[in-house]
């Protein structure tokens, strides 16, 4: 079965080494990453003339492998709900759809600013212009949590964000746990409970109990 929100933040919380937390406010934290100076828009694909730059984990195609040297992002990424931050590194966000295509397709994609396949507007995708900021776990009471996959602590570590703190509306999505049908596969899906008992004629019967609450992003 799918596991509970409160689940899921209780989950976040023990590995954030603060298990019994019950947080009743929040703040952003800052996305504490080394900065530097931004070389020009000709590498980072934005207005990023003496600006300062953070290096981002973002995604180059559509199975979100990684850019080999990461990518220059805005030295305030999320540090706060005051901007939309801009995913100038991302697959899914500079994607270019062809017009009235259906089912949707896309031009050949480029990391190229301009160009016909880079989307330099970084809104491809609905998540890709929400506001959020990252949070400590520990501290924030939000229910929308979620880990990083675009930055980590100095330590490497991994930094949460959250959406609803800057305002984006709860999005939820079932947790599919009826496709883990052997006990390994469920316990290996972090949005699943195995429960011991609910096996049926060979097979055993799922049950969506909960909605499991995703941010759908990446930010980030």
């Amino acid at each position: 079965m799918a596991k509970t929100n409160d689940e899921m933040m209780q989950q976040i919380r023990a590995k954030a080494g603060c298990p019994d937390a019950k947080p009743t406010d929040c703040a952003c934290s800052g996305n504490g990453q080394t900065q530097y100076d931004c070389p020009g828009p000709t590498v980072t694909l934005w207005e990023s003339t003496g600006k300062k730059c953070i290096k981002a984990d973002s995604d180059k195609d559509s199975t979100w492998a990684k850019h080999p040297n990461k990518w220059d992002y805005p030295a305030d990424t999320a540090s706060d709900c005051s901007t939309v931050n801009i995913e100038p590194g991302s697959y899914d966000c500079t994607k270019v759809k062809v017009a009235g295509s259906t089912p949707v397709k896309y031009l050949p994609h480029e990391f190229k600013n301009p160009s016909a396949g880079y989307n330099a507007k970084y809104d491809s995708e609905a998540w890709c212009t929400q506001k959020s900021c990252y949070v400590d776990p520990c501290k924030c009471n939000m229910k929308d949590m979620s880990a990083s996959s675009w930055f980590k602590k100095t330590d490497g570590s991994t930094m949460y964000y959250s959406g609803n703190k800057c305002g984006a509306p709860y999005e939820f999505k079932a947790a599919l746990c009826s496709g883990q049908t052997t006990k390994a596969k469920c316990i290996g899906d972090t949005g699943c409970n195995w429960l011991a008992g609910t096996a049926s004629g060979g097979k055993r019967s799922f049950e969506l109990s909960a909605l499991a609450l995703v941010l759908v992003a990446t930010l980030l």
